[in-house]
């Protein structure tokens, strides 16, 4: 029973330290892609999470891992950075607990009208729907313990579930950790990484008596915006 005991309080204090951002002694971001991890039970099953954390820290993508339990804090995090005007990429990635966590998360960004590009999913434990503010969602599952994701109401973007039952000696408790499937999601999110801004120099004040320079009858910067690409059809 002591020993019981033991492990019930070497669990609460591993889970009371939920949140970490994969940056300490990491390269400075460049993109403005934000990555949020949520892990699993108790912060130990699922620290796969965080070496892809670090992964995507050391090519510039600022990622923060968290507990599934803290997953209103995260949302309540980019509604707010939202609203002090960043208007980066969000990626939402979990497992397990943190898996069924990732879409009602979305959710909750839907409710405040914030697109979230890309979703991604290992193994997740109950059964969950992807809400129409995803454009992309990607669920690796084992069809013997855990679950394919559905689409939800107004759902138009790119959904797969890959079953990854009997393939690689995966389980529930290493599909986080593989390295092919590390490789696929950097992979996806690099390709919406969106270079830092950076802060424009402030203009010189003029010298008391010195005219100011001439300016331009007219400055035309940029082109036309390319179309955007069609949606891919849902996979069922």
């Amino acid at each position: 029973m002591l020993g019981f005991l033991r492990f019930l309080i070497a669990i609460t204090a591993i889970a009371s330290l939920s949140v970490t951002t994969a940056d300490a002694a990491q390269p400075r971001p460049t993109t403005e892609t934000r990555v949020y991890l949520l892990r699993g039970l108790a912060n130990v099953f699922s620290l796969g999470l965080d070496d892809l954390a670090e992964k995507l820290a050391r090519r510039g993508v600022q990622a923060t891992v968290a507990n599934h339990a803290d997953a209103d804090l995260i949302a309540d995090e980019i509604i707010n950075r939202r609203a002090a005007g960043w208007r980066g990429p969000v990626v939402l990635i979990g497992h397990s607990l943190g898996a069924d966590a990732v879409y009602p998360l979305a959710a909750r960004l839907a409710a405040a009208k914030i697109k979230v590009p890309l979703v991604v999913s290992f193994d997740p434990v109950h059964h969950e729907v992807v809400p129409a503010n995803v454009s992309k969602a990607i669920n690796y599952y084992l069809s013997g313990c855990c679950y394919a994701v559905q689409p939800g109401a107004g759902f138009r973007g790119s959904l797969s579930n890959f079953d990854m039952e009997g393939k690689g000696g995966l389980g529930h408790l290493n599909i986080e950790k593989s390295p092919e499937l590390h490789a696929e999601v950097i992979s996806r999110v690099m390709t919406l990484a969106q270079p830092r801004q950076r802060p424009r120099p402030a203009r010189a004040a003029p010298v008391d008596g010195a005219p100011e320079p001439a300016k331009p009858a007219a400055e035309i910067t940029g082109s036309a915006a390319a179309a955007a690409p069609g949606l891919e059809a849902p996979a069922h």
